[in-house]
């Protein structure tokens, strides 16, 4: 590299270029790791470092461009396999061969990664050969559309092959490539089915300003999240296809010096699964949601392992409760982290503890709020010239001025500068009869009962609401179904109280999820309501009807409603 520094040449490099670079000049610097469970149960660990990562990127460029050569036009290549480093690897290796990935999760139905793969005119199909539940879903997909699949090779094999591949040169520059797209992830659905999102090699660069926006708003505040995230090794517990994971494991990484664990890809996370990465040496922070939190918290054993980190970043769905949080800041300091799949990272103000709940958008952002009703705002994003070079949503969709996020916020009572979530607007339940009901209030005081897991506000379509609960053990009788009501039954009273007189639960109103269907959850563990609702369709029918024969005051329309 001659005088020329590592900075000077990363500063016009994309992530595989910057990855390649750092290889040759601290090679053993450590990028990451996998885990996965023995057979005697317990967690094991392979660190990853940034030779490591290189190597595996230029042997999956090889194996690639040996099957669909180099592509001229950014042709997309799907895959999916279990919650692993090949997400990134793939992501890489498919930038460096012209292509791009479309990062599917292995958890959606066949009918969804149809949508998505005929969305992104994607004919050819990368499926993990150790997943037979991935290999089983490619069956279902071929079998309604025309696909070109092959067998993906295993994490393991790219880590121990990478060495013996040669260097795969790669030469554009971020400047050539600002506008091109780099990779593609989808949404949740949480309201329909996932969505794409295609992510420009601009908006991927935009993060690394984020650490220090001091280049662009001197005056700003200090302590942001980026700042005090960097230089940590943090478990990622967001999967690597969701927007956390895919940003978590390549921009985060690089730009901020965060490396990344993963979790075991072949299993659910569980609290004994969370406790020993925690004790792993290398472990310094967590990036959880607030579900898996409250896992932790009712397992001590388990929520003392919690103590060594020196902090927990939550990013999802709202707390449970107040007293899960209180668990955890018992034993950890715990950040807000905050973003979307179309909006990318938001970077926030680290706040007091006692603030947890309440985020503080840092300037860099071009964050504004307007009036959506009463108490409620919505938050909305500002195209700045003096600031648009950091601004990953304008860096996605430039023709845009402004991007609504559809997110509701309410004021903190004394600081002009916090702000909560309280919901989505397309969350807000409409009544026939035009009366706004916001869910998450009754929502997230059910959900916090020890013997709840989930709960969903959702109206008859014209003036009533009712309850649709998902318990942590099903009920499996109507005895069983009734005594799990009655210990349930006072935390909806309460609820009722300072609800909307519109927005109340009657009890008849009031049903247990099946244990044979359980609700549908994103990556990110949050419940996707709209496909929650369909699927209790018809038992929720039955149940605004009985109620309306049995009290009389019942009214039944249409449709199941829990979004307009």
């Amino acid at each position: 590299m001659g005088d020329i520094s590592l900075a000077e040449c990363e500063s016009n490099a994309i992530l595989p270029s910057i990855v390649d670079l750092r290889a040759r000049k601290n090679p053993d610097r450590l990028y990451g790791a996998s885990t996965w469970i023995g057979t005697d149960g317990n967690l094991n660990l392979r660190r990853i470092t940034y030779r490591n990562l290189s190597d595996a990127v230029n042997l999956c460029s090889q194996w690639l461009e040996t099957r669909f050569g180099k592509s001229e036009n950014y042709t997309t290549l799907s895959y999916a396999g279990p919650n692993d480093y090949r997400y990134l690897i793939v992501t890489m290796a498919a930038a460096k061969t012209g292509h791009k990935a479309l990062l599917l999760a292995p958890w959606n139905s066949s009918l969804a990664q149809i949508k998505l793969l005929d969305a992104c005119n994607c004919t050819i199909f990368l499926a993990a050969e150790d997943s037979s539940a991935v290999q089983n879903e490619v069956s279902a997909i071929t079998a309604q559309r025309e696909m070109e699949v092959h067998k993906f090779p295993t994490l393991d094999w790219l880590l121990d092959e990478g060495p013996k591949a040669p260097f795969y040169h790669f030469h554009k520059t971020l400047d050539e490539l600002r506008d091109q797209d780099y990779v593609i992830i989808h949404t949740s659905g949480s309201t329909g089915h996932p969505s794409p999102m295609f992510y420009k090699y601009g908006a991927i660069a935009a993060l690394k300003h984020l650490s220090a926006p001091e280049k662009f708003i001197p005056t700003a505040p200090t302590g942001n999240i980026a700042e005090v995230w960097s230089n940590k090794c943090h478990w990622m517990a967001l999967p690597p296809c969701h927007m956390g994971g895919v940003l978590g494991l390549g921009a985060f990484n690089i730009y901020w010096n965060m490396p990344m664990i993963l979790s075991p890809g072949d299993r659910p996370i569980t609290p004994d699964i969370a406790a020993q990465i925690f004790a792993q040496d290398i472990c310094e922070a967590a990036f959880m949601p607030p579900a898996y939190l409250h896992s932790l918290s009712r397992s001590p054993d388990h929520l003392d392992a919690i103590r060594k980190l020196k902090h927990v970043l939550w990013v999802g769905a709202p707390w449970t409760t107040p007293e899960t949080a209180t668990a955890i800041q018992s034993r950890v300091e715990i950040q807000a982290a905050y973003g979307s799949s179309e909006a990318g990272p938001f970077v926030l103000i680290v706040e007091e503890q006692d603030d947890y709940a309440w985020k503080h958008f840092h300037p860099i952002m071009g964050a504004s709020f307007r009036h959506a009703s009463k108490d409620l705002y919505e938050l909305v994003l500002e195209k700045r010239p003096d600031i648009q070079e950091a601004q990953f949503v304008f860096q996605n969709f430039p023709h845009l001025t402004e991007y609504r996020t559809k997110d509701l916020f309410s004021k903190h009572p004394t600081r002009e500068d916090l702000w909560r979530f309280r919901g989505r607007t397309d969350d807000i339940i409409v009544l026939g009869n035009g009366r706004l009901i916001e869910p998450a209030l009754m929502e997230s005081s059910v959900a916090g009962h020890p013997k709840v897991r989930a709960a969903l506000l959702c109206s008859d379509g014209k003036s009533k609401v009712g309850l649709l609960v998902e318990a942590v053990v099903p009920p499996a009788s109507a005895e069983e179904s009734a005594a799990l009501l009655e210990e349930i039954w006072p935390i909806v009273v309460s609820s009722n109280a300072v609800m909307n007189v519109f927005g109340r639960v009657d009890k008849p109103l009031i049903l247990f999820a099946r244990k044979d269907k359980p609700f549908p959850r994103a990556g990110k563990g949050s419940v996707l309501g709209p496909l929650t609702l369909k699927a209790y369709d018809q038992e929720l029918r039955d149940m605004f009807r009985a109620a309306e024969r049995d009290l009389g005051r019942c009214t039944f329309g249409n449709n199941i409603k829990k979004r307009q």
